[in-house]
C-alpha cells in the first residue's frame, strides 16, 4: 500500500514545495512535555528530529491539543493555533496557499513521524519492541488511510 501511495507523496511534496518555504530543523515531537516554560521557552527532546518543510511542525501539537480539547479538525482552538502559525511564514508566502498546502504537509509530516519511529526502533531490544515497536505500522496505516 505504501508502494502505491508514491504518487499520492509526490503530489503532497510537489503542493509543499510550490510555496518555496525553507528547509527547516523539525523537532517532530513537539508537545508541551518538551518544552520548558520560563523568560523564554525552551525546547528540548530533538532525538526525532528531522530536516522538513516548517508546515509540517503542526502535525503532533495538532494532534495533541485535539485530543486534550476533545477538538475535530475544524474546531475553532485549532483553527486559530494553524492561522497564528502560518501568519509567522506569511512573508514567504501568502496565508491562503499556505493554509491551502496545508493538508498535504501533514501528510509529509506523518512521513517524518514513520521516519523517527524506524529510526528509534533499529536499536530497541525485544522488550522495548513489544511496547514501542507498533507504532512503525500504526504511522504507516495513517500515511495511507488519513488523506
Amino acid at each position: 500500500r505504501l508502494l502505491g501511495h508514491v504518487p499520492k507523496i509526490q503530489e503532497w511534496a510537489d503542493t509543499v514545495a510550490s510555496l518555496g518555504l525553507p528547509l527547516t530543523l523539525l523537532h517532530n515531537d513537539l508537545h508541551a512535555d518538551n518544552v520548558v516554560a520560563g523568560p523564554t521557552l525552551r525546547f528540548f527532546d530533538f532525538g526525532d528530529a528531522v530536516l522538513a518543510e516548517p508546515l509540517s511542525v503542526l502535525l503532533i501539537p495538532l494532534n495533541v491539543l485535539g485530543r486534550q480539547l476533545g477538538a475535530g479538525p475544524g474546531d475553532p482552538r485549532l483553527t486559530g493555533v494553524v492561522e497564528a502559525y502560518l501568519e509567522v511564514w506569511s512573508d514567504l508566502a501568502p496565508v491562503r496557499d499556505l493554509r491551502a498546502a496545508l493538508p498535504a504537509a501533514l501528510a509529509l509530516g506523518r512521513i517524518a513521524r514513520l521516519e523517527s519511529w524506524v529510526r528509534v526502533c533499529a536499536s530497541m531490544d525485544a522488550a522495548e519492541l513489544g511496547e514501542w515497536g507498533s507504532a512503525v505500522p500504526a504511522w504507516a496505516r495513517l500515511l495511507v488511510e488519513r488523506e
